[in-house]
């Protein structure tokens, strides 16, 4: 019987390094879990663009978007989460930017918006299963199909993200939503998680936007 990692990868779509995996990682090896996976195929979009796993790529080499490598860099948008455990590498993540990580524990979901981490399996083969049962909630595919009917195709690197930011009250309707670059997205939750991280459940919260 295929494995779970195999039935994902069969879903995704092109891979999006014709390369091998690296074996060389985020300052130290990419875990071995996450090369199994990627020695099927190396980076991909599933369930129309809504999942999107990152590839691993040697240095110097170039692909659309970013590598698992490059995602993990910290002065790409990580550091600015001062409280992010520098033992998560993120490998894969949702149509809104929600951050999937293996570390020591298993593998655990990031989400930016408001800074909380979630336990979601205790291997990469466990989270595919997951993501394969109920790919609507943990893709959020419904409304990377509907947003697409609509916008268009999602480019390679972009993520959808709330004009009203979801935690204060955005909804996840059509209108609300917007297409931008990942890594803008995540420096951007990173400052507004920052400022909303101790104020009181109901608190009114107030969005300016500077150009």
């Amino acid at each position: 019987m295929p494995s779970a990692l195999s039935k994902l990868v069969q879903v995704g779509g092109s891979a999006l390094s014709p390369s091998l995996p690296s074996v060389e990682g985020w300052g130290k090896s990419i875990p071995s879990q996450l090369l199994s996976l990627l020695s099927l195929k190396n980076g991909f979009y599933a369930f129309e663009s809504a999942l999107h796993v990152f590839p691993s790529l040697p240095s110097g080499m170039q692909v659309d978007g970013r590598s698992a490598e490059e995602w993990n860099t910290p002065s790409l948008w990580r550091e600015r989460f001062s409280e992010l455990d520098p033992g998560y590498f993120f490998f894969a993540e949702d149509v809104f930017g929600d951050q999937f990580f293996i570390s020591e524990d298993g593998i655990g979901v990031f989400r930016a918006e408001t800074g909380e981490v979630e336990e979601v399996a205790s291997s990469l083969e466990s989270w595919a299963e997951v993501v394969l049962a109920d790919f609507d909630l943990w893709a959020g595919y419904p409304i990377a199909h509907e947003w697409q009917k609509v916008n268009g195709e999602l480019k390679a690197g972009m993520r959808l993200t709330p004009k009203i930011p979801f935690v204060v009250g955005g909804g996840y309707e059509l209108c609300n939503l917007y297409a931008a670059e990942a890594s803008k997205i995540m420096l951007f939750r990173a400052d507004f998680s920052a400022q909303i991280r101790d104020l009181p459940d109901g608190a009114t919260v107030k969005i300016s936007v500077i150009e």
